[in-house]
């Protein structure tokens, strides 16, 4: 009995961890940084998206820069970023055709969208 409890712990494990490597972050979210990191970007400035509407290429990414007094989280679909400080910016690549309404987590009046072609 003993010898059938700790193999089925083993199974547990080795299931648990086999799916955390399959549920590794999109490698399509680049990440939080103090630098824009691609050619296409959005400020955010005065409780705004500059430009609130974009249109880009599928494979594009798009850098969200904050550049307001106040922190600003980027939310859309299943991708949140971490929440933005002055200076701070949030990449993320659309490799999918299609409109993606975003908007500030924190202040959610605010709302922008980009359009992938």
């Amino acid at each position: 009995m003993k010898k059938i409890l700790i193999v089925l712990v083993l199974i547990l494990v080795l299931v648990f961890g086999y799916i955390k490597l399959i549920k590794k972050p999109s490698p399509s979210i680049l990440s939080t940084t103090n630098t824009a990191i691609s050619k296409t970007n959005i400020q955010i400035k005065d409780f705004a998206f500059n430009p609130s509407v974009i249109n880009i290429q599928k494979g594009e990414t798009i850098t969200w820069m904050n550049n307001d007094t106040v922190p600003h989280q980027i939310a859309f679909n299943d991708v949140k970023s971490e929440v933005l400080n002055n200076n701070q910016s949030f990449s993320y690549t659309f490799n999918d055709s299609g409109s993606f309404d975003y908007h500030c987590a924190i202040h959610p009046h605010m709302m922008g969208q980009v359009i992938v072609k």
